[in-house]
C-alpha cells in the first residue's frame, strides 16, 4: 500500500494536536480532533488507521473514545497517551478498548514515532475479525467489559474447542475457570513458572489464565516471551489487586488480553474465556493478524528471562 497512512490524534489540547500535526504531517495523512465526540465522527467519515487518544478530557475519556473506536472502526490501532497512571483506565484499555499501547506523558518523540510505525505496520498486515455488536445490557452475549450474566443462570460453557492452562496456586481460581468452561478436561494446570514453562513446551494451549500473585516479576517476564514465541497464545491475567506498573507492562510488553480481579464472577469469566478462545482461533486461522498484537520489545537485560525462570 502506498498510500499514506491516516493518523487520528484526539485531546482536548490544541496546543498539542498542533504539535502533533506539525510532527508527523510530512509521514501520515494526520487528523486531529479536540472532543471525543468529533473523533467519533471523523472515525464514521474516514478509514482511520491509527487512533492516538488522551486520557484526561471532559464529556469523554480516552478509553471510552477508544472502547467506540473499537465498535465503528474494528480495523483502526488504538494507542492511549496519558500523564496520569489511572489504575481504572489501565483496566479499561485491557478490558474494553484492547489498546496497542499505553504511552505515558511526556512521551519521547522516537518512542511515539516508532509506535505509530508497528500500529500502522500492524493494520496494514491484517484486519481482525469485527467485535459483536453490544448487545442489550443482562444479555449473555454482550460485550467482554459488559456486566457479567448473574452465575447459575443457565449460560452456556465456552464451546471453542481450545485448551487452556490454569497457572496458579490458588485452588478457587483453577475452580472457577473449570466451572466456567464446562470441561475438565480442557485446563491443564500448574503451580510454578518453570512448571507452566515445561507443560506448555509439551504440549501448548490456546489460552493461559495466570495468577500474578504467584510472583509478578516473573508472570510479566513469561506473558512478554511467550507472546512473542507464541503469538496465538492468548493470555488473561487475575489478580487480588491492581498495579499500575504491573498492568502497563502487561499491555506494552505481553498485549494481555483480560486482567480479572479475584474474587471473580464464573458468569464474566465464562464470557472472557469464550472471547479468548475465539481470539486464539482467529490467530491461527490468520496469522497475520497476529501483527495487531504485537509486543513491544523488553530491555536487553530482561529478554532472557525465560531460561531463568525454567531453571
Amino acid at each position: 500500500m502506498s498510500a499514506q497512512a491516516r493518523i487520528l490524534f484526539v485531546d482536548d489540547e490544541q496546543r498539542v494536536l498542533t504539535a502533533m500535526r506539525a510532527m508527523f504531517r510530512r509521514d501520515y495523512e494526520v487528523h486531529v480532533a479536540n472532543s471525543g465526540a468529533e473523533a467519533l465522527e471523523i472515525l464514521r467519515e474516514h478509514a482511520i488507521d491509527v487512533v492516538v487518544s488522551d486520557q484526561r478530557m471532559p464529556e469523554m475519556t480516552g478509553v471510552e473514545v477508544l472502547k467506540e473506536a473499537r465498535q465503528i472502526a474494528p480495523s483502526a490501532m488504538r494507542i492511549l497517551l496519558t500523564g496520569y497512571a489511572d489504575l481504572a483506565a489501565i483496566e479499561d484499555a485491557i478490558n474494553d478498548s484492547e489498546v496497542f499501547r499505553y504511552l505515558m506523558k511526556p512521551c519521547p518523540r522516537e518512542q511515539l514515532r516508532e509506535t505509530l510505525s508497528l500500529a500502522v505496520e500492524a493494520v496494514r498486515a491484517g484486519a481482525p475479525a469485527a467485535p459483536a455488536a453490544p448487545a442489550a445490557e443482562g444479555s449473555p452475549d454482550a460485550a467482554p467489559a459488559a456486566a457479567a450474566p448473574a452465575e447459575g443462570a443457565g449460560a452456556a460453557p465456552v464451546d471453542q474447542p481450545v485448551e487452556l492452562m490454569v497457572l496458579s496456586t490458588d485452588d478457587g481460581l483453577h475452580e472457577g475457570v473449570v466451572d466456567a468452561l464446562g470441561s475438565p478436561d480442557r485446563v491443564r494446570r500448574a503451580r510454578t513458572v518453570a512448571e507452566a514453562i515445561e507443560l506448555l513446551a509439551e504440549r501448548p494451549a490456546g489460552v493461559l489464565v495466570t495468577d500474578a500473585g504467584i510472583d509478578e516479576h516473573a508472570i510479566e517476564a513469561l506473558i512478554a516471551e511467550l507472546k512473542a514465541q507464541v503469538p496465538e497464545l492468548v493470555t488473561i491475567v487475575a489478580s487480588e489487586r491492581s498495579d499500575a506498573h504491573m498492568m502497563i507492562n502487561l499491555i506494552n510488553h505481553g498485549q494481555v488480553f483480560r486482567f480479572l480481579i479475584k474474587p471473580m464472577s464464573v458468569g464474566q469469566c465464562r464470557i472472557w474465556l469464550s472471547s479468548a478462545a475465539s481470539r486464539h482461533l482467529e490467530l491461527l486461522q490468520s496469522p497475520d493478524v497476529a501483527a495487531r498484537y504485537r509486543a513491544a520489545e523488553r530491555d536487553e537485560g530482561q529478554k532472557s528471562l525465560m531460561g531463568e525462570l525454567a531453571s
